[in-house]
């Protein structure tokens, strides 16, 4: 092996696969180290909570501005995360996956897109609620709001 490389030896527990696995132990040979973990498979869901919750900490922060909400879909971030907005799908490629239309023409960079009409409620959320046993809840929006 290549100076500088690294192998962990997922069997070091039950003798290695490596000739010079010590189990427990980070052996240091011919510039090469050789990590020989005990019981690994326990210490993967301690890290992937902190993972997981350091990536929500992090996209939370980026969705807020000065402590409140600011959706700026000039942002591929949060342009590209957000699914729904006044109930409508607006993410295009879940649209394509519920069978729903696409949405009217491109919307400029930062604008979000309308509110849905409340006459009728979205046939994906009505389908999803039927489903689950209840009838779709339609609400209605503040007079000049988008």
């Amino acid at each position: 092996m290549a100076p500088g490389s690294v192998i962990v030896d997922l069997a070091a527990e039950r003798g290695g696969n490596c000739e010079l696995t010590r189990a427990g132990e980070t052996v240091i040979e011919h510039h090469v180290t050789i990590l020989g973990p005990l019981n690994l498979a326990a210490t993967v869901p301690f890290h992937a909570s902190q993972l997981y919750a350091r990536n929500l900490a992090s996209f939370l922060g980026h969705l807020l501005r000065d402590g409140q909400l600011s959706l700026d879909l000039g942002d591929e971030i949060t342009r590209e995360t957000m699914v729904t907005r006044g109930g409508e799908v607006v993410h295009e490629r879940v649209r394509g996956l519920l069978g729903l239309p696409p949405l009217p023409g491109p919307l400029p960079a930062g604008a979000l897109p309308p509110l849905p009409p409340t006459t009728a409620p979205n046939p994906a959320a009505a389908g999803l609620a039927a489903a689950a046993g209840s009838a779709p809840q339609v609400t209605s929006r503040a007079p000049g709001t988008n």
